[in-house]
């Protein structure tokens, strides 16, 4: 596992797009699972 820390919740969803865009680039038919719910809203949406 790799744990990545970022200052705010900007910066990591700038670095979770990022991933995502590589794994789908390098793999354009990957299959996806997505959190829902609260569960991708960072503690300044609650």
């Amino acid at each position: 596992m790799r744990v990545i820390v970022k200052d705010n919740y900007s910066e990591i969803s700038k670095e979770a797009a990022e991933f995502v865009a590589e794994k789908i680039r390098k793999k354009p038919n990957i299959v996806l699972g997505f959190a829902t719910g609260n569960t991708p809203l960072g503690n300044h949406n609650r």
